[in-house]
C-alpha cells in the first residue's frame, strides 16, 4: 500500500495489506495503518534494520489523532489502533534476517511494546537475494523452526506464480511467467506448503498426545 488516499475506493476488496520496505519508515503510513480494521504487515527497511522497522507495527498498534480534510470543513479523527499490525522480516541489501538471532531481536522489540506473536518471515527478497533456490532453502529453514516450536511466527510469505522464474518485458510476454521478481512455480510452491503442513500436523499430534 503506497497511496493511502486510494484506500477508500477499494477497501472492500482488501483483507490484508503490506507496507513495503521503502515506505515502512513513513510516519504517514504508520498512522494510517492504525485506523484500518485489517491486518497490516510492515516489511523491514531495505537495509534490513530491525529495531527501526519494528516501530511500524508498534506505532500502528496505538491510537492517533488524524486530520481528515473534507469539502466543507476539516476534522480530527481518532484512530482505534490496529491490534493486527505486525512486522515482516524480508532481509536486507547484503544480508538475510530469518535466523534465530534476528527473529529473537524482532520479538524483543515487539514484546517490549506488548505486541505479541506478530511476526512474518518473507523468504524471498533480501532473504533469498532474488535467488529461487535460496527462497526454497529459506522456506525449509523456517519450516524447521516451526516444526521445533522454538520460534513463534505468524507464517511465511514467498514470491510464487504459475511458472518458475522471471522474464524481461517484451512484445509478447508469457502470461504465466513473472515480469518482476523471480517466482517459484505453482508445483514447487505446492510441494513446499504440503511438506510444511505435514510437519506441523506431526508436531501438533505429538504435543496433543504428550
Amino acid at each position: 500500500m503506497i497511496t493511502t488516499e486510494l484506500y477508500p475506493y477499494f477497501d472492500d476488496l482488501l483483507s490484508w495489506a503490506f507496507i513495503g520496505a521503502r515506505t515502512t519508515l513513513s510516519t504517514k503510513h504508520r498512522i494510517f495503518a492504525s485506523s484500518l480494521d485489517i491486518p497490516v504487515s510492515f516489511k523491514n527497511s531495505p537495509d534490513g534494520n530491525i529495531p527501526l522497522s519494528a516501530q511500524g507495527p508498534i506505532v500502528a498498534n496505538a491510537r492517533h489523532d488524524i486530520l481528515v480534510t473534507g469539502e466543507l470543513h476539516d476534522r480530527i479523527h481518532t484512530s482505534a489502533g490496529n491490534p493486527y499490525a505486525h512486522l515482516c522480516l524480508r532481509g536486507g541489501y547484503t544480508h538475510t534476517n530469518f535466523d534465530p538471532k534476528s527473529i529473537c531481536l524482532a520479538h524483543q522489540h515487539l514484546t517490549r511494546a506488548r505486541i505479541y506473536d506478530n511476526l512474518l518471515i518473507d523468504v524471498s527478497h533480501g532473504n533469498a537475494q532474488k535467488n529461487l533456490r535460496d527462497q526454497a532453502r529459506a522456506f525449509n529453514t523456517i519450516a524447521e523452526y516451526l516444526e521445533g516450536g522454538l520460534l513463534p511466527l505468524l507464517g511465511v510469505t514467498m514470491e510464487s506464480f504459475i511458472k518458475s522464474g522471471a522474464q524481461k518485458f517484451s512484445a509478447h510476454p508469457d502470461p504465466c511467467l513473472s515480469l518482476t521478481d523471480p517466482c517459484l512455480g505453482f508445483d514447487e510452491t505446492k510441494e513446499l506448503i504440503y511438506k510444511l503442513y505435514e510437519k506441523l500436523i506431526m508436531t501438533t499430534t505429538y504435543v496433543q498426545s504428550g
